[in-house]
């Protein structure tokens, strides 16, 4: 059997051993504290940095759709103008245009179903009234060509409405999409 100051003694390394151990696994510990408080502020710039480049990202994005409106809105200017510009030009020619003159020559029908040619021997209406006729057919004439206008840009109008409605509706669903 040992003796008692040699089981004291062995106590004594055992307890160094120990207080050696617990020594390193502080050191451990501290080191690995200090490696993750560096590894959480390192997670936490990054997460600074990506908010920045969100936040970046959606400012380019918004000023990108601005300009796209800006574009669009231009483009519409543009094709009314083009439009309008047409439509100016077409009603100068067709207030241009020769009024109807009176009748030169005339159908007959004859009873052998052949057909002859011949001037009217006189004018049945005067020529005041004539006159009415061909100021009201003009007049007639405009007004269908305006009605004709009219229609031509209300469907144009209808086609709008209708593209804008169907991006309208895409920018929702990439919007929801995006979310």
């Amino acid at each position: 059997m040992k003796e008692s100051w040699e089981i004291a003694q062995l106590f004594e390394e055992e307890r160094e051993k120990f207080k050696q151990e617990i020594f390193s696994y502080k050191q451990d510990i501290l080191q690995a504290k200090k490696t993750l408080k560096k590894m959480r502020l390192q997670i936490a710039d990054s997460k600074d940095k990506i908010e920045k480049f969100e936040e970046l990202k959606n400012q380019k994005i918004s000023e990108i759709e601005a300009i796209k409106q800006d574009l669009f809105k231009q483009k519409i200017k543009k094709n009314i103008s083009k439009l309008n510009h047409e439509k100016y030009q077409i009603i100068n020619e067709k207030k241009e245009e020769i009024l109807p003159k009176p009748l030169e020559t005339v159908d007959i029908y004859l009873k052998d179903g052949s057909v002859a040619k011949a001037r009217p021997a006189k004018r049945i209406f005067t020529d005041n009234l004539y006159k009415k006729y061909r100021v009201i057919l003009k007049e007639n004439k405009i007004l269908k060509e305006q009605i004709l206008e009219f229609e031509l840009e209300n469907s144009k109008l209808k086609i709008e409405l209708r593209d804008f409605y169907a991006e309208d509706i895409l920018k929702s669903n990439r919007s929801s999409r995006e979310d």
